[in-house]
This record gives structure tokens, C-alpha cells and sequence, in this order.
């Protein structure tokens, strides 16, 4: 075999393959673009949203824009993102059971955030510890 036969069997399938790399690689660009946009989207919340909810918002909306983004370029690779998000459903239904307490914690942190009992800067006491709330999270405070 020479190499224009080669060429003639095998261009349409690199060339198909090199559409489908592009696509994805504007996939990607486009993703980290939307998710730098939705951080800062969510840094210009107005005051009302307290100073504690805004990490936690922006760490949910980039990781929304990432995961959406990879189902895209899976889809344009023709992997069936369907059966793939019944198995990653099922997956998180399994470590949710076996990581029930765990989740009741950030469960619990969630009701920190969204209910306020305290803020940033004020002093708390617990028994005989006594100390200034740096940060609220979903684990720790």
C-alpha cells in the first residue's frame, strides 16, 4: 500500500475525527468561559445574599456548568449520555445510603446557611470554649 491509498481508505474518518476533536475543544473552552461567568455572576449577588452563601453558590453553579459541559462533549463523541446519568443516578443513590450521617451534616450545614442562627464576626460560646466565627460552611464553622 502507498500512502494516497492509505489517504483515500482513511480521510474520512480522520477527518471526522478531527471535526469531532475541535467540537469538543470549543466544548471545553466554551464550559470554563460559562463557568468563570456564573462565579462571577454569583460574586455581584446583591448584599441581601449574606456573605456565607456566596462560596457555596458559586462552587455549585461552576461544577453545574462542568458537568453539563461534559455531557456535551461525551454526546458529541456518541457516547449515550442517558444510560450514563441513569448509572451516575444510580451510583449517587448508593453513596448517599452508605454516606447517610455524613449527608445529615451537610444537610445541617445547609440549615446553618440558609436559617443564620450566627454570622461572620460574632462571638460564640460552647461550654467553656469561647471564639469569633471566621467562616460558615457546609462541614465546618
Amino acid at each position: 500500500m502507498n500512502i494516497n491509498s492509505l489517504l483515500n481508505e482513511y480521510w474520512p474518518q480522520v477527518t471526522a475525527l478531527s471535526l469531532k476533536l475541535a467540537a469538543a475543544l470549543l466544548i471545553v473552552l466554551v464550559t470554563l468561559f460559562v463557568a468563570h461567568l456564573a462565579r462571577r455572576a454569583v460574586d455581584r449577588l446583591p448584599d441581601r445574599f449574606d456573605v456565607i452563601l456566596r462560596p457555596v453558590l458559586r462552587s455549585i453553579s461552576s461544577w453545574a456548568v462542568y458537568i453539563v459541559g461534559a455531557l456535551l462533549v461525551l454526546d458529541v463523541f456518541g457516547i449515550n449520555t442517558t444510560s450514563l446519568i441513569a448509572l451516575l443516578g444510580a451510583t449517587g443513590v448508593a453513596v448517599a445510603l452508605a454516606l447517610k450521617d455524613t449527608l445529615q451534616n451537610i444537610a445541617s450545614g445547609f440549615l446553618l446557611l440558609g436559617l443564620r442562627p450566627f454570622r461572620v464576626g460574632d462571638v460564640i460560646q460552647f461550654g467553656n470554649i469561647m471564639g469569633t466565627v471566621r467562616e460558615v460552611g457546609l462541614f465546618t464553622t
